[in-house]
């Protein structure tokens, strides 16, 4: 049993081991909500916002840090953290002092607080964002639910008083009576008033019916039917609407969280590729292994086959430092690839790989290179990297025949080389022999691979011996280049010169309106009303034309006159 009696036939209490457990429980809160509290002045929470973070990051004003105490006040006052305050403080107190006064029993009640820290689980906060945005969605409906409730509630309360409210009066008691069977037996009525008869009234149409308020007459038995048919019916209106919506809000929230789930993977892939361009030699001692089914017996061919042949991958982080040999051994478990195909993949492989780094002016040919003598970037890899391809276990089976087994081969892709000048990257794929019907291959191959990784600037030509081998990289502009320079150069002098001639033309067409407006003038008598005017522009108009220079037309087709009285004649 959860309670015991103390002595016995006293008032029932939880057993003790519930106040064990609450105690615990009580100082576990406790020092989560202590170490937050004196940890929170050092977090900056605005970072967990991405929208916040967004605008500090692209916006144009400066980023603001709230200070030590202020990001305190903010973590005491926000909603969860009162919540959790609300459940500690309590406990405390009752543990600090024995009371059960009435406002004990409210304090203790103000302990219930802490079932609210349950929807600061994902799992649980889930739903309650589904059935709020539903509430939210559907109020109109629900509006007029309640619309439809308050009505009846008025309506039909008035008229179970008026019906069984208002019989005989007796003076005695003094209370109406209603008759309560056909002996002419009469009664107390208890609809005392139309605000009292409410509360049948809400009863019934809610279609609870406690049955302590009930009519006796036809009339009033006649009122309750309508009641209750009324109340059915308006309720069940708005349970179509409600159900619809909330079966929209399901599977937009759904959507909602896969947009966000390939938003998060596409900008996952932006940053990768952001990388890879900005600072490629992170790529450097990368390299990915996949595993594959040979299905059509294409051994030897390096294509990437179809997503339906694909049976895991695994991304291995080398080590290749700059002046020291080292040995390693993996085992790595294989993953999927979702963009590729959606399948369960399972297995592991062990992959072992040495790298001896060069020492001398060896390059990826074998000769000795110019770059040698210059010296390659400080954390770049130069030197040979052996891969052996030691065996897998477990490896996912795509034979469809039955009793039979997959052929599996691994596809490696690295980065041996530094990228051209234009940025493109230089990847290297090796393909291992393929093991006939095993999920359980043991390949035991290995292939080199000559890393040389150079920057740029090491690729610069250097006043150093003549004779050695230049990079490839290094090219000389070719002359097409430089005719083509000399024909945009002639196109651009051959478009100036028709905009000069534009100009002209504008100029001369202004030169003939301006007469056509000295003559309207003349003809409307207001040549002599312009007085000092007409004087000073006839002597502007009477100026020679300006010859087109560099310097106006420049001014003109930026929208300005360097004459801004002249008018054209």
């Amino acid at each position: 049993s959860c309670q015991r009696q103390d002595p016995p036939r006293s008032a029932p209490e939880p057993v003790p081991a519930f106040n064990t457990i609450e105690t615990v429980c009580l100082i576990l809160f406790t020092l989560e909500y202590v170490v937050r509290l004196c940890t929170v002045w050092n977090v900056r929470a605005e970072i967990f916002e991405a929208e916040k973070l967004l605008e500090m990051a692209v916006g144009y004003e400066g980023i603001p840090r709230a200070s030590k105490l202020l990001r305190t006040i903010r973590f005491v006052l926000g909603p969860a953290n009162l919540i959790d305050l609300a459940a500690i403080v309590p406990g405390l107190v009752g543990l600090c002092v024995e009371s059960e006064n009435g406002g004990f029993v409210v304090l203790r009640l103000i302990r219930l607080t802490r079932i609210f820290r349950a929807f600061k689980n994902p799992a649980v906060a889930e739903p309650v964002i589904v059935i709020s945005r539903t509430m939210t969605q559907s109020t109109k409906a629900l509006y007029v639910l309640l619309f439809n409730l308050l009505l009846s509630i008025l309506i039909f309360g008035s008229l179970m008083f008026l019906v069984e409210g208002q019989g005989r009066w007796n003076e005695a008691i003094q209370r109406f009576e209603r008759p309560i069977s056909e002996d002419g037996d009469w009664a107390e009525s208890p609809f005392y008033s139309i605000p009292d008869t409410f509360w049948w009234a809400m009863v019934t149409a809610t279609t609870v019916g406690y049955g302590d308020f009930y009519p006796t007459t036809g009339l009033g038995k006649a009122v309750a039917v309508v009641t209750m048919v009324f109340s059915l019916v308006i309720g069940s209106l708005p349970v179509g609407v409600v159900g619809g919506t909330f079966s929209q809000v399901w599977d937009d929230y759904k959507e909602e969280k896969k947009n966000i789930a390939a938003m998060r993977a596409q900008e996952l892939i932006s940053i990768t590729t952001s990388i890879q361009e900005l600072d490629p030699p992170k790529l450097s001692n990368l390299m990915l292994i996949e595993v594959w089914d040979d299905q059509d017996g294409d051994e030897g061919t390096i294509v990437r086959p179809s997503p339906a042949k694909f049976m895991g991958e695994v991304v291995l982080q080398l080590e290749l430092p700059k002046d020291q040999t080292i040995s390693r051994e993996r085992t790595l478990k294989l993953c999927g690839n979702p963009d590729l195909v959606d399948r369960s993949i399972t297995g592991s492989i062990i992959v072992k790989y040495e790298w001896e780094p060069w020492n001398g002016g060896q390059t990826v040919d074998g000769s000795t290179s110019a770059l040698s003598d210059m010296g390659s970037s400080s954390s770049m890899p130069t030197g040979t990297l052996t891969v052996m391809l030691v065996s897998a276990t477990n490896l996912v089976n795509l034979a469809l025949r039955k009793g039979a087994q997959s052929n599996p081969y691994c596809m490696l892709l690295c980065y041996p080389l530094a990228p051209l000048d234009d940025g493109s990257l230089r990847h290297v794929i090796w393909r291992s022999p393929t093991w006939h019907k095993a999920t359980s291959p043991i390949w035991d191959v290995k292939h080199c691979f000559d890393f040389s990784w150079h920057t740029t600037r090491d690729r610069e030509p250097f006043s150093g011996d003549l004779h050695a081998k230049v990079p490839l990289d290094i090219k000389e502009p070719p002359q097409a280049e430089a005719q083509h320079d000399e024909a945009q150069l002639d196109e651009l002098l051959q478009g100036l010169f028709r905009v000069t001639h534009a100009l002209a033309s504008v100029r001369s067409d202004m030169g003939v309106l301006a007469g056509q407006v000295e003559k309207l003038q003349g003809d409307l008598g207001l040549k002599d009303a312009s007085g000092s005017d007409s004087t000073s522009q006839g002597h502007l108009r009477q100026t020679p034309a300006l010859p087109i220079e560099d310097d106006q037309i420049g001014s003109q087709i930026g929208g300005e006159s360097l004459l801004p009285n002249y008018v054209p004649s």
